[in-house]
């Protein structure tokens, strides 16, 4: 629990840190949930799919969001 244990070293109460973990789980897991709706719905190597171009870039800055948090996350 990395991060819980970093918000309690900065003065954190459990009463702030727990809606904050409980919602930013529930984030990833909606915008996971976005980016494999996107690859499996819209565009393809051949080029033979719609694509919305905000929407690719805008998965992109997720994905790196994601993967930053699941390699520093432990145990959160």
């Amino acid at each position: 629990m990395q991060l819980v244990s970093e918000l309690e070293a900065i003065g954190w109460a459990e009463s702030d840190y727990k809606p904050l973990s409980s919602n930013l789980d529930g984030s990833l897991n909606q915008a996971a949930y976005v980016m494999q709706k996107l690859r499996s719905d819209m565009g393809d190597a051949h080029g033979t799919k719609p694509v919305i171009s905000a929407l690719v870039f805008d998965s992109i800055k997720w994905s790196l969001l994601l993967l930053r948090i699941m390699a520093t996350r432990n145990g959160f």
